[in-house]
């Protein structure tokens, strides 16, 4: 994918349970196993356009089909990343509070 096109953002970037290695943003800011649609949600609440491709395999995984998304954004992907993480971690933390009640 041409750089123009827009940044890949693989679900293993955010999978707490993955090591260091395979995601870009730190322990306190990954979840567990999260899903290309939490992802999807989290970005678009960031106020990104994304195009989800939900058949695409990691190459690193290419037994485990998770999908990707494409965002298209003006900032670094450094950043981009660690904002949709932060809105993950959110909506993750919205959704244990609502489980509660």
């Amino acid at each position: 994918m041409r750089k123009r096109d827009g940044y890949i953002i693989w679900p293993e970037y955010f999978d707490s349970s993955k090591p260091r290695k395979w995601r870009r943003v730190s322990k306190s800011l990954s979840v567990d196993k999260p899903t290309i649609e939490e992802i999807k949600d989290a970005a678009v609440k960031a106020g990104f356009t994304v195009i989800v491709d939900p058949e695409a395999k990691h190459p690193g995984f290419w037994f485990d089909s998770r999908g990707r998304l494409i965002v298209k954004a003006q900032m670094k992907k450094s950043a981009v990343i660690k904002t949709i993480a932060l809105h993950l971690k959110k909506i993750r933390e919205e959704k244990a509070r609502s489980k509660k009640r």
